[in-house]
């Protein structure tokens, strides 16, 4: 699915009481955090764009699909309203096999996978939440 559409539900959803989903958001951000992709003495500028991009993979993840990145044009996502950072971060995930690129120059571009690690820790947490939804 096209990024800016993934993007786009991811910020739909950010707008929703659902604690499963900022749980699995929170958790993301701070493996993206942990592994340098985004900068922790910048939260106080960014954070609320740091969240989205976490959304953003989580929402990949639930909705089963792979990212698409349609352009590496800064003024496609200018247009989109998405910050340009979001190419800097795509390709730090991929140099960090967060995401799998299948492009030869290991950048994100065409369709990117999620990788195993973001994959375990979003089911991980979706375990604990399954398990507290049961003893509800």
């Amino acid at each position: 699915m096209d990024i800016f559409k993934i993007i786009n539900i991811a910020r739909t959803q950010l707008d929703e009481p659902d604690l499963f989903f900022h749980e699995e958001c929170a958790t993301i951000l701070a493996l993206l955090r942990a592994k340098g992709i985004l900068a922790v003495n910048r939260t106080q500028v960014n954070g609320q764009l740091h969240y989205l991009f976490g959304a953003t993979l989580v929402a990949a993840y639930n909705l089963n699909t792979r990212i698409y990145i349609t352009s590496r044009m800064y003024g496609k996502y200018v247009e989109k309203n998405v910050s340009t950072k979001f190419i800097n971060w795509l390709d730090a995930c991929v140099k960090a096999e967060l995401l799998v690129s299948h492009s030869s120059k290991g950048v994100a571009k065409g369709y990117l996978d999620l990788g195993d690690t973001v994959r375990d820790y979003i089911k991980d947490v979706q375990k604990v939440t399954n398990n507290v939804e049961r003893w509800n």
